[in-house]
């Protein structure tokens, strides 16, 4: 049975790590003109310390705009990478277990890891600061069950009994 490939979610991760770095650089920046300014030193400096500053925030923007979780109908995909790109296909076969992981300040946040635990591939591969990462589980085990009904799988693929069989 062939069927059409579809976009069930896609995702990045959270903005707020990132946003929480430009508040620092913005406030760091402050301190810097305030003390350029006390001192009498030339504006430049306050341009290039505010410069320096910015550099790590803009580099993690540049890095999360590049990282991109897709979950269609047949498979979880993975991209990632800002020079060159990586993109990791997991069947939706293969996935044997959906975890979510919320540390307390990320779940103040509502931010959390999703890892899948895939049978192809050894260890547990993370969505990272996901918004509302139960919801993302969830759609994927939804996904999962309907893949398993449809192709009526999973009992074998699990090691049970094949359905019908009593």
């Amino acid at each position: 049975m062939q069927q059409d490939e579809q976009i069930i979610f896609r995702t990045r991760p959270s903005f707020h790590r990132v946003g929480f770095l430009y508040l620092v650089s913005a406030f760091l920046s402050l301190i810097a003109a305030a003390v350029t300014g006390y001192f009498g030193g030339p504006f430049f400096w306050v341009v290039i310390s505010a410069a320096i500053f910015f550099l790590f925030p803009i580099f993690r923007h540049i890095e999360r705009n590049h990282i991109v979780y897709t979950l269609t109908n047949m498979a979880i995909e993975i991209e990632s990478g800002i020079f060159s790109r990586t993109v990791r296909n997991i069947p939706l076969r293969s996935v044997q277990d959906v975890t979510t992981r919320i540390p307390f300040v990320k779940g103040l946040l509502g931010l959390g890891d999703v890892l899948i635990d895939s049978a192809a591939l050894t260890g547990k591969i993370p969505m990272r600061n996901v918004s509302r990462p139960r919801e993302f589980a969830s759609l994927i085990l939804t996904q999962l069950h309907r893949w398993e009904s449809e192709f009526d799988l999973a009992p074998v693929q699990r090691g049970g009994p094949p359905r019908g069989v009593f």
